[in-house]
């Protein structure tokens, strides 16, 4: 499958791809992303290297999120988000059933390696590499004493418990409304390992990439 455009529709086309076997190839048009391997007029050129098996498939992990009668999965994150006009979003952590951390914040994000550099980013969450296989949890704008991201391996269970004094909380994957949950609900949420596949012609690393989109300055850049 081939992705015309930037790491929206690239996403929109691994969603597709997710639970089949076509790997996606991402082609950049307008601006850089993380997730395209090459620009419009590289394509040609993209396109034979593939034709003549000449390209690795990287394997993308996604969230399934169950939440009540509803399940959905997603490839960047999942997010439990405070409705406007409604209190914040107060929100309890447990880890393979053992409660852990809560957090009050705007927003909650379950994001996978692939979507550590979308909406957990620009939250204040850390970078990581989409070889790594894991769940990060990271609060948007939050008001408790806690305030930091914390990373779960990909075996451990994750509950999301929505407690009794939070607002009613959108839920979203991939930034789509999926649903809605209330105080005293717990949101389920698992790792989908190999969720979809991106072409790769070895030509860009994801370090190179985050440099590019990120404009990260460091000594690769004088050398």
């Amino acid at each position: 499958m081939i992705s015309l455009g930037g790491d929206g529709t690239m996403l929109r086309a691994m969603r597709l791809a997710t639970g089949g076997h076509a790997p996606v190839l991402g082609v950049n048009v307008g601006r850089l992303g993380f997730l395209a391997e090459v620009d419009i007029p590289e394509l040609p050129a993209a396109l034979d290297a593939i034709d003549a098996r000449r390209f690795t498939v990287e394997a993308r992990s996604g969230v399934h999120a169950r939440f009540g009668d509803a399940q959905e999965a997603a490839l960047n994150d999942v997010v439990l988000l405070r409705s406007p006009g409604h209190k914040s979003a107060a929100v309890a952590v447990r880890v393979q059933g053992e409660p852990f951390v809560a957090y009050t914040a705007d927003a909650v994000v379950v994001a996978t390696p692939t979507g550590s550099t979308a909406y957990s980013f620009s939250a204040g969450g850390p970078i990581v590499s989409p070889n790594a296989e894991g769940l990060l949890i990271t609060p948007v704008a939050p008001h408790a004493a806690f305030n930091r991201s914390v990373f779960l391996s990909s075996g451990e269970r994750l509950d999301l418990e929505v407690l009794p004094h939070s607002g009613d909380l959108a839920v979203e994957a991939d930034g789509i409304l999926v649903g809605q949950v209330s105080p005293g609900d717990v949101v389920e949420v698992t790792m989908l390992p190999g969720a979809a596949r991106v072409v790769r012609l070895g030509r860009t690393t994801f370090y190179q990439r985050a440099q590019r989109k990120l404009r990260l300055t460091g000594s690769a850049e004088h050398g």
